[in-house]
């Protein structure tokens, strides 16, 4: 792998801060919706509570998917209450841990943004004199 010798541009951050912002919002509402499943989870029916668990199967094929389903339907409705709520509690402990990594993706770009605008106000060559941290920071590195 190659890594750049350069910092993403100032676009590529804002792209990347308003994708992460989706991925923030996204997971936030489907977090705030098996919530509210896992509430009412004591409240469903079997025919329900089979539909839940089928639609929340995890399978890397569809023959997998299809022997859980066959499986679901010899449990008891205890047993099947339980396989529903401990998938919903996993499914919202991933959603919030996709939230944090986001979140900490923000604090990076963020990061990022203010050494830009830093460099940008360090090495702006206008007219106007220099402010006092411009000033300072070119007594640091000697340029006076």
């Amino acid at each position: 792998m190659v890594f750049p010798n350069r910092p993403p541009s100032l676009g590529h951050l804002l792209v990347l801060v308003e994708d992460l912002a989706n991925v923030i919002l996204t997971n936030h509402s489907e977090t705030t919706d098996l919530k509210a499943k896992l509430d009412t989870v004591e409240q469903l029916s079997t025919g329900e509570l089979s539909a839940l668990l089928a639609s929340t199967a995890v399978s890397s094929s569809s023959s997998t998917a299809a022997a859980q389903i066959v499986a679901h339907e010899r449990l008891s409705a205890s047993d099947k209450k339980g396989l529903a709520v401990s998938r919903i509690r996993g499914a919202i402990r991933t959603k919030e841990h996709e939230e944090g990594l986001a979140g900490s993706a923000v604090e990076a770009a963020a990061f990022l943004t203010l050494r830009h605008l830093e460099f940008f106000l360090l090495h702006s060559n206008s007219s106007a004199p220099l402010t006092s941290y411009q000033q300072a920071h070119r007594r640091v590195i000697g340029e006076d």
